[in-house]
């Protein structure tokens, strides 16, 4: 019988032996030699690769992710704040110095304590309006156009490529937001995107009900004379997202968190999220007018009146 000739041996690996002092060279086994990795030539550290352009970091943040579930709305209703602009762009926090100065000054607090009151209020109602309606006696007017007093010039910017993604969807599409109609419409104008749509709803809709809250999203899907199931609620609040779902609605949700949702869409960008949006060019898109209640007519404004 013909002796069985050895492996050839590895000189470059080494096996540490725990029965000798030194280590000792092994057969590698064909397996082990298809595991390696392919060698890649070390690349040497003489300057800093080239920043990548910032489309393409935020494309690589933007990836849409979705349910299994063809959605196929009739109608938007889009949030406004950090939905269809980013917070960063530093508008909350002049927002919150116009409310914590408006409290300091009506109740005579510290401004720490005005500080204290907005976010509790805030956490506890979804607007610091509502706390202080409640356990202040504050009248909402005077404290809406305190808080929406906002320089806008630096911080909003034209959006040429959310214009694009909205001009090419057919459907209706209306602003449902806690803030007020001129702040709405100043940042609409600032964006570029005035012209897509048809109507707002803001906090003064539903006697200062702020999101989220069922009884106002049902009343403007109402207004508006769409089922739930045929409208796309598009908004950064989870809770918001939430309770449009309990009552029927698709979901999709701008956020940079990288777990899912569990909404029907979501996306870090709202461009993105929009082009994940299907168009039909035949049944309820084009052949059908516009969404819109029966016998009521929109003023410019975007109010319906009887």
């Amino acid at each position: 019988m013909q002796a069985r000739q050895p492996q050839p041996v590895d000189a470059g690996r080494l096996l540490p032996c725990r029965f000798l002092r030194q280590a000792v060279p092994y057969a590698a086994h064909p397996q082990q030699q298809r595991r390696q990795k392919p060698h890649r030539p070390e690349q040497t550290a003489t300057a800093d690769p080239p920043p990548e352009p910032r489309e393409r970091l935020l494309h690589r943040r933007a990836k849409v992710t979705h349910l299994p579930t063809k959605i196929t709305p009739r109608l938007l209703v889009v949030d406004l704040d950090n939905t269809l602009y980013h917070a960063e762009a530093g508008l909350f926090a002049r927002m919150d110095a116009n409310i914590n100065r408006f409290i300091r000054d009506r109740l005579g607090v510290p401004w720490e304590t005005a500080d204290a009151m907005r976010l509790r209020y805030w956490r506890r109602y979804g607007t610091t309006l509502t706390g202080l309606m409640r356990h202040h006696a504050v009248e909402p007017e005077p404290f809406l156009h305190a808080a929406h007093d906002l320089e806008l010039d630096d911080v909003v910017e034209a959006a040429p490529e959310l214009e694009a993604a909205l001009a090419r969807l057919p459907m209706r599409k209306v602003i449902h937001s806690n803030a007020t109609r001129e702040h709405v419409e100043r940042i609409l104008e600032r964006l570029g995107v005035r012209r897509h749509f048809q109507a707002i709803y803001d906090i003064r809709f539903h006697r200062y009900r702020p999101k989220p809250c069922r009884e106002t999203l049902a009343l403007l899907l109402q207004r508006e004379g769409c089922p739930p199931p045929a409208a796309l609620v598009i908004d950064d609040s989870a809770d918001n997202l939430l309770a449009a779902r309990a009552i029927g609605c698709a979901t999709g949700w701008i956020t940079r968190a990288r777990r899912h949702g569990g909404f029907d869409l979501q996306a870090a960008e709202i461009t993105t999220l929009l082009r994940a949006i299907p168009v039909q060019e035949t049944g309820l898109w084009r052949d059908q007018s516009p969404v819109r209640p029966p016998g009521r007519t929109e003023t410019a404004q975007g109010e319906y009146t009887p």
